[in-house]
């Protein structure tokens, strides 16, 4: 599995296999699985190494403090300034995906979700934070390439390809 994990991020860009993942739900399964033996203290210290030298996150939550080398992040009294910062694709449900930027009020599907998973934001995809075209199609010969401008509403192929396989396309 660990060496489907590189291939994915080789891939992908990163180790953040969706939960539901169509393509491989058993890769998806077993990194579920390291990130709550972690958490509870059951993965052998070798294993962690191994999966942090792919570039494993163990909360994609906190993606800034689990970087090597980051400090941790003090704990704010505010709400607004424990919001996380920068575009993000939110995966509420198998279904429902909701882009928010940080700023401003969170949208609804996002309160609601959070009321009802005390004060935690649902699993998310980064959204690069620059000008970016991303690739869609499976060779270089059928490729479209979408253009997206770094901020903003990301284009609808780009939200629709996320629902379709819980990843972005690839991109420069």
């Amino acid at each position: 599995m660990c060496l489907a994990l590189a291939a994915f991020k080789k891939k992908h860009g990163n180790c953040n296999v969706p939960e539901h993942w169509p393509e491989d739900q058993s890769m998806a399964n077993w990194v579920q699985s390291q990130r709550y033996r972690k958490k509870k203290g059951k993965l052998s210290p070798d294993r962690v190494k191994q999966l942090e030298k792919i570039g494993f996150l163990w909360a994609i939550y906190k993606c800034a403090e689990e970087k090597e080398g980051a400090a941790p992040r003090k704990p704010s009294t505010t709400d607004e300034a424990q919001e996380p910062r920068g575009e993000r694709i939110y995966v509420i449900r198998h279904s429902l995906y909701i882009q928010y930027s940080g700023k401003g009020a969170l949208p609804k599907e996002l309160e609601r979700y959070k009321a009802d998973h005390n004060g935690e934001l649902p699993a998310y995809i980064p959204l690069p934070d620059r000008s970016t075209t991303f690739y869609l199609g499976e060779s270089f010969v059928r490729e479209k390439k979408v253009k997206w401008k770094g901020k903003g509403i990301v284009p609808v192929e780009i939200l629709d390809y996320v629902k379709r396989n819980g990843t972005l396309p690839r991109y420069d």
